[in-house]
């Protein structure tokens, strides 16, 4: 049979020690549930089935009251879960140096939810995150990706956590309340749930247990996955009580005692080698006839074979798979494919048949070691001890009782973390530590960085659950509000000690003790005491104080009031005997209520409701059964009803009387609020409200009843209208014909609407909106308007009145001639006459040399043209309205050209008739001074002269002739020839100034030669002679030719 083993020698620590022990149990006695045990959870839970002590139902093994991964610790201690070492503190960044409850003060992310379990990850030196689960959920803290994936986490601070969406990061449809376990290893975190499933959320493929690995993967590490098997179909894992594993691989026990395993290089137990890749759960083979209490895995890294435990109901233990490090415990380093058992001693040594307890390095990926106690109590380690991990003489350690530790050490429990051990042992308060210290990692409050290489207990003192080392007495069932230390004076109670074989004794106080049956025989202060002989020296007491409470009294009420409703109620008291509280009071008018202290209950407040009210209050958080009772009565206020109307009327307009009913009051107070001409009158439980109001307002009057209970006021409101209003228009404007008017505004107050608008230029048109009248629009009517607009709705008849003044457009005639005149011709004026306009812009079109100007409403044309052309001109009018021109047209015509043809007559003519023709007709006329040249015909002998004579061509005119009178001479002279000149034109340029006059000789003036023989020749000497004449004069010599004919010869 297994033997209990306890601390009980408190001597060593000094009996404040002691006393604190006593104190802090009593303290947790007081809660709803003790801090070895939750709030919420599986039915089976057994937190102190822990350690040496812990029995063989598997499914109740709690396994991680004490959870370490590599310098870092969680634990579940009397005062709840406790964490300390690397990284431990809330910032997640931050070392913890001695034991920190996970509660809101230390962790304020947790708010008010409750913390359940602990979980820890880790891999290697300073990567660590933890896991708690509370009762709103999970959260974590610490470095992001070691267990959790590092999208999950938003930093390193202690944090709720969401996954898949849902807030408690819990797979869907799974609450805090349905967790039996929460395991993790380095980059994995498993549940398994109160009905035996298991769910895995892990950045390793094959972890997760549904077909996920590196040859094909559909999942991922950010969900939640329920872990499948390898039968037929791939139903899901079921009736599982425990699940563990290590880096990579993860391990289920069943409730029928059959192992899962899966993960990367898991064994087994068949023979063969290590399955790289077991993507879903697969039955173990074990061996024959074992019936496995505990589970549990190692493993060196993630890629690694891992190695297997299974700790029999029996106590024989059994081990699988990779060896390297000596973790099998059968004194080899060779790997095995099937269940070895590790020996003591050597490996022909006994077997391990007698173990208690095992605590494989399943939280980090580094280091494969295990731990074990056997039924001595005594401590066991083999495997990886680097740094001294577990105290053993080398660094690969066959199965050895550590440095530090003899078989005189009674051990009552064992963890194996990353890089160091820890134990619980007989007698000592302090846990025990092993390996590599540093970041406050044996919770001594320092930072020192060393090797601990034998066990040493210069660390903090622990109170953890199942292997607690504190004497206690219990009640088996709790007392007043679940008390286990105040109860009432009826009943007996159970109470148990531990640990067992002491002596139980009544020390003082009203009751009988019976064996273990306690029963109070009246009110007050009950004391025993359990006095257990010690196995570590000397003898220990425990000493329990009980309250115990009379039966609940409550005297009668100090007063029994009559007061107004709403009105503040002068407090009643009773008095009370044996009362811790009050439940629910019954019967007491709203707004009162009953509140209890000092063994007193007060009513106060103030009643809102009416009546007679006989209230009731129960007695609680005592014995028996009393209730305090009283009357208060509640008088209602005065009432008055709201108006029978709530009048709008114009000001000066006798106001229909409105009227408010009331009860309870005899009469009213001073009217506030109404208007001037208004007043109040009360008869008949009726306020009346009559009168013709002279101001203008929203009035909100008010008028207080009097007499009766309460400020009760008359309320309600008259609106008086005003006479509407109606502004000046904002512009009286003078605008253009045609031209769009700026809009003009008349602002108003109480009209809702305007009339027909009269004396508006056609083209305007008024509009309300807003309170504002608008007019607006675009006048096409000249002359001065004064409109009205008259208002509608509101009160008055008000009417909105301004004056716009349209001006017409200028006007201008049509210029007063049309002229053609020669260039260089002075022009007569042209006048255009205006209207509106009160200047002239810039002329165009207008001839070089003229020019108009503007006065007296006159355009006036004037100058000297210089240039030729038909010139349409244009003149703007400048002021007043409209775009208007003043147009016409000037023809100036250009300079003809003067020409004199050439005559020719016979000299027997009169007059040689010279045309002096212009090129075109013009509108001036044209003068020229002729004057006769000599030529072979001179005057006066040939013709008369013409010496500078003036003549003029009529406008309109094309020629003009000049004469020359011809003289006859009755010389034979031949043709003689003159010129006629024509200078100093004026209003024509002189193309041709020369008219070449001819005239031809008149042929009775011709000379005939006739030849007359004057005297004959006589030869030889004398000639013949002969006399050759003309018949009229010639003017240049007469050549005769003549011939000599005849017979005679020369």
């Amino acid at each position: 049979m297994k033997k209990e083993v306890f601390c009980k020698n408190y001597y060593k620590l000094g009996f404040d020690s002691f006393l604190y022990a006593v104190v802090l149990m009593l303290l947790f006695s007081l809660k709803g549930y003790s801090q070895c045990s939750v709030p919420v959870g599986c039915a089976t839970t057994d937190l102190s089935n822990f350690g040496s002590n812990s029995n063989t139902n598997a499914a109740t093994i709690e396994y991680d009251n004490y959870i370490s991964s590599f310098h870092s610790s969680l634990v579940r201690s009397t005062t709840g879960l406790k964490v300390w070492g690397e990284k431990m503190a809330n910032d997640g960044v931050t070392a913890v140096l001695s034991p920190l409850s996970i509660n809101a003060t230390n962790f304020p992310a947790l708010g008010t939810s409750i913390p359940l379990k602990g979980a820890l990850g880790s891999s290697f030196n300073g990567n660590i995150q933890g896991i708690v689960l509370s009762t709103d959920g999970l959260y974590a803290w610490g470095v992001g990706g070691i267990v959790l994936d590092a999208s999950i986490t938003s930093s390193s601070t202690f944090q709720k956590i969401t996954i898949g969406g849902n807030a408690t990061g819990l797979p869907i449809g799974i609450t805090p309340a349905d967790i039996k376990m929460l395991f993790a290893t380095s980059r994995t975190l498993a549940l398994t749930t109160c009905s035996g499933a298991v769910w895995v959320l892990s950045q390793d493929d094959t972890a997760r247990g549904m077909g996920d690995s590196y040859l094909g993967s559909t999942g991922n590490a950010t969900t939640w996955y329920r872990v499948t098997t390898t039968a037929v179909g791939n139903p899901y894992l079921t009736n599982v009580v425990a699940c563990r594993g290590s880096a990579g691989n993860l391990m289920a026990l069943r409730s029928d005692g059959s192992v899962y395993v899966w993960g990367r290089n898991v064994y087994l137990g068949d023979n063969t080698a290590a399955v790289y890749v077991q993507s879903r759960a697969t039955q173990m083979v074990l061996p024959v006839g074992v019936a496995p209490k505990m589970i549990g895995s190692t493993n060196a890294t993630t890629d690694s074979g891992a190695t297997f435990y299974v700790l029999a109901t029996d106590g024989k233990l059994f081990a699988l798979g990779r060896n390297t490090n000596h973790q099998l415990g059968n004194w080899s380093a060779t790997e095995s494919f099937t269940w070895v058992r590790p020996r003591y001693n050597s490996s022909a040594g006994p077997f391990m048949d007698n173990i208690l307890w095992i605590s494989p390095q399943e939280h980090d990926e580094s280091f494969p070691a295990i731990n074990v106690i056997n039924a001595n109590y005594n401590l066991f380690a083999f495997g990886s001890n680097k740094e001294n991990m577990i105290g053993g003489p080398t660094l690969y350690t066959d199965p050895v009782i550590p440095n530090g530790l003899t078989t005189a050490d009674l051990i009552l429990s064992v963890e194996t973390g990353g890089h160091t051990s820890m134990v619980v042992k007989q007698c000592n308060a302090k846990f025990g530590y092993v390996g590599h210290r540093i970041n406050g990692s044996m919770a001594d409050g320092t930072t020192n960085d060393a090797y601990e290489p034998a066990y040493t207990f210069n660390t903090a003192a622990l109170e953890i659950c199942g292997v607690e080392s504190g004497l206690t007495i219990q009640p088996k069932i709790p007392g007043i509000n679940g008390s286990y230390s105040n109860y009432c004076s009826v009943p007996s109670i159970e109470l148990e000690t531990t640990p067992a074989g002491g002596t139980l004794s009544l020390v003082s106080g009203p009751a009988t003790l019976a064996a273990n049956t306690l029963s109070f025989t009246g009110a007050g202060s009950v004391t025993v005491k359990y006095v257990v002989a010690s196995l570590c020296n000397g003898t220990n007491e425990v000493l329990k104080t009980f309250t115990v409470v009379p039966n609940s009294l409550a005297a009668t009420p100090s007063t029994t009031p009559t007061l107004c409703i709403n009105t503040a109620l002068t407090s009643i008291t009773h008095s009370t005997t044996g009362v811790t509280g009050i439940g629910t009071a019954t019967g007491l008018p709203t707004g009162v209520t009953a509140s209890f202290a000092s063994n007193t209950i007060t009513i106060s407040g103030t009643p809102t409701a009416s009546g007679v009210f006989n209230y009731s209050i129960p007695l609680i958080g005592d014995c028996g059964t009393a209730t305090a009772t009283g009357t208060i009565t509640v008088t209602a206020n005065n009432t008055v009803t709201t108006p029978s109307t709530t009048p709008t009327l114009c000001i000066n307009t006798a106001l229909t009387s409105i009227t408010h009913s009331t009860t309870g009051a005899t009469g009213i107070g001073t009217a506030t609020g109404l208007p001037t001409g208004i007043t109040a009158s009360f008869a008949s439980n009726t306020i009346t409200i009559s009168g013709t109001p002279t101001a203008a307002g929203v009035f909100n009057y008010s008028i207080p009843l009097t007499g009766g209970c309460g400020a009760i006021v008359a309320t309600g409101t008259i609106t008086v209208t005003a006479n509407n209003t109606v502004t000046t228009p904002s512009t009286t404007p003078t605008l253009c014909i045609n031209t769009a008017l700026t809009s003009i505004t008349h602002s108003t107050t109480g009209a809702t609407g305007i009339g027909t608008a009269t004396g508006l230029p056609t083209g305007v048109t008024a509009s309300f909106a807003s309170n504002t009248i608008t007019i607006s629009g675009t006048p096409t009517a000249a002359g001065v308007f004064n409109y009205s607009i008259p208002l509608t709705g509101g009160c008055g008849a008000i009417v909105a009145t301004g004056t716009i003044t349209v001006t017409a457009n200028n006007t201008v005639t049509t210029p007063s001639t049309t002229p053609t005149l020669c260039i260089n011709t002075a022009l007569t004026s042209i006048t255009h006459s205006t209207t509106g306009a009160t200047g002239i812009g810039t002329a165009t079109g207008l001839p070089t040399g003229v020019t108009a100007s503007f006065a007296s409403n006159t355009i006036t044309i004037s100058g000297t043209p210089t240039a030729a052309g038909v010139f349409n001109y244009s003149i703007p009018l400048t002021g007043g309205c409209g775009a208007i021109v003043a147009t016409g047209t000037i023809t100036v015509t250009a300079l003809p050209t003067l020409s004199i043809d050439d005559v020719t007559v016979s000299e027997a003519n009169v007059n040689a008739n010279f045309t002096v023709s212009l090129n075109n007709a013009v509108s001036c006329p044209v003068s020229f001074v002729v004057s006769t040249i000599n030529g072979t015909a001179t005057s006066p002998i040939d013709f008369t002269a013409i010496n500078n004579v003036t003549y003029i061509i009529p406008p309109g005119d094309t020629f003009i002739q000049v004469s020359v009178p011809i003289l006859s001479d009755n010389v034979l002279e031949g043709d003689e020839d003159y010129i006629v000149n024509i200078s100093s034109a004026t209003n024509a340029t002189i193309l041709d100034s020369d008219g070449k006059g001819i005239i031809n000789e008149n042929p009775s003036s011709n000379a005939t030669v006739s030849i007359v023989k004057t005297t004959d020749g006589v030869e030889p000497a004398t000639d013949g002679l002969f006399t050759v004449s003309l018949n009229n004069p010639v003017s240049t010599p007469t050549t005769v030719t003549y011939t000599v004919s005849g017979t005679a010869t020369a």
